[in-house]
C-alpha cells in the first residue's frame, strides 16, 4: 500500500474559518494544497489556514483517485483531527472517514500496538501524561519509603533522561553514583 503522509503542526483549536475554495487560498497555500509531493509539511501559527490547506490537499488526492486508506494525516491534537476530517468530508464526502487522521501520540501508540512485538514489546502498555506519571512516582516513592523525594522533581529527571535518550541502566548508574 502506498502511504501518503500529510503532516500538520500548529494550533487550529482557536480558528474556525469559513470553508474556502482552493481559489480563496493564497499562492503559497494553493501550491501546498495542489502539490503532488508524497509528503507535505504544513506549518504555521493559529489562523494561518493550515487546516484549509490540508482539507483541500486531502480532497484533491481523493479526487485524483488516491485510496483514502493510503492517506495518513498527523495533527497536533485529536480535536484538530476531528475538525480537519469534517472539512474533508464537506469537500469529498464519506471517503474522509477512511483517511487515517491522528495525533502523533495516537498514531505512535497504534504503531506500537500493531508492531511492538517485532521490537520485543507487548501490547500491554500505558502512555502516561505528566499527572499520571507524578501519581505513579508518588506511589512508588511511598512504597520505597522515600518520603523526602519530591515526585514532581523525580518525574522531571525521568523526562529529561527520556528526552536525552539515556537508557534506564545508565539512569540507575547515575542515581547510584549520586548517592555516594
Amino acid at each position: 500500500m502506498l502511504l501518503i503522509p500529510l503532516i500538520f503542526f500548529g494550533d487550529l483549536l482557536n480558528f474556525r474559518g469559513a470553508m474556502a475554495s482552493p481559489f480563496d487560498l493564497d499562492r503559497t497555500q494553493k501550491a501546498a494544497a495542489l502539490s503532488k509531493a508524497r509528503v507535505t509539511l504544513v506549518a504555521g501559527g493559529a489562523g494561518t489556514g493550515k487546516t484549509e490547506v490540508l482539507a483541500h490537499r486531502a480532497a484533491g488526492l481523493l479526487s485524483d483517485g488516491v485510496a483514502p486508506e493510503s492517506i495518513q494525516i498527523l495533527v497536533s491534537y485529536a480535536a484538530a483531527g476531528t475538525d480537519l476530517r469534517g472539512r474533508i468530508r464537506t469537500r469529498a464526502g464519506e471517503d474522509a472517514d477512511r483517511i487515517s487522521i491522528g495525533s502523533l501520540r495516537s498514531v505512535g501508540a497504534g504503531i506500537l500496538r500493531e508492531h511492538g512485538g517485532s521490537l520485543g514489546r507487548t501490547d500491554a502498555y500505558v502512555i502516561h501524561d505528566r499527572e499520571d506519571a507524578e501519581q505513579l512516582v508518588q506511589e512508588l516513592l511511598h512504597d520505597a519509603e522515600l518520603h523526602d523525594v519530591p515526585a514532581d522533581r523525580m518525574v522531571q529527571h525521568i523526562w529529561l533522561a527520556k528526552a536525552n535518550l539515556v537508557r534506564p541502566s545508565r539512569v540507575t548508574q547515575l542515581a547510584l553514583a549520586d548517592r555516594r
